[in-house]
């Protein structure tokens, strides 16, 4: 993806999001990053703690341990907003 569309169709943190998830899981179906079950999870909305962007987490039904999009990521407790991450992705990319 090229810097313009990044700036284009990633313009705030639930994009991105929304982005992690069609990468990680294309089909829909959300498979634990823990016990690696397929379609087991659901999705959950917590409490925010960050502005920036929706706080989704993904229980699993078969081992009861949570996760978002951004587990095992590089994204995973970041404390800069992931438009800011992409643009840098694309960034470097691009050089």
């Amino acid at each position: 993806m090229k810097l313009i569309d990044v700036n284009q169709k990633l313009k705030t943190g639930d994009d991105c999001l929304d982005y992690i998830e069609k990468m990680h899981w294309p089909d829909g179906q959300i498979d634990c990053v823990h016990c690696g079950e397929l379609g087991r999870a659901s999705r959950t909305l917590r409490q925010a703690k960050s502005k920036n962007r929706r706080n989704l987490s993904f229980p699993c039904l078969a081992c009861g341990k949570q996760f978002s999009a951004t587990s095992r990521t590089i994204f995973n407790d970041t404390h800069l907003p992931l438009t800011k991450w992409f643009m840098a992705a694309a960034m470097i990319c691009e050089a």
